[in-house]
């Protein structure tokens, strides 16, 4: 299983803006249809600033998440 942050949009409003957000960016995520999350693959130790990236790149965007370490 890969490591990294796990994404899970509230909406499906919020999925749509998330999944423009991250295609607009340079972001790679891989994501999982079957259960609706995003994972943004990473090393445990990089997971704090990659979640204030993540956070950053939404911010002004008014949408719910969900981010969950996965390791």
């Amino acid at each position: 299983m890969k490591t990294g942050l796990q994404l899970t949009p509230r909406t499906r409003e919020d999925a749509r803006v998330i999944n423009e957000a991250i295609a607009n960016s340079d972001f790679y995520t891989e994501y999982n249809s079957e259960f609706g999350f995003y994972l943004f693959p990473e090393e445990e130790e990089n997971y704090d600033e990659l979640e204030a990236q993540i956070d950053n790149l939404f911010n002004g965007l008014n949408v719910n998440y969900r981010i969950e370490g996965v390791f």
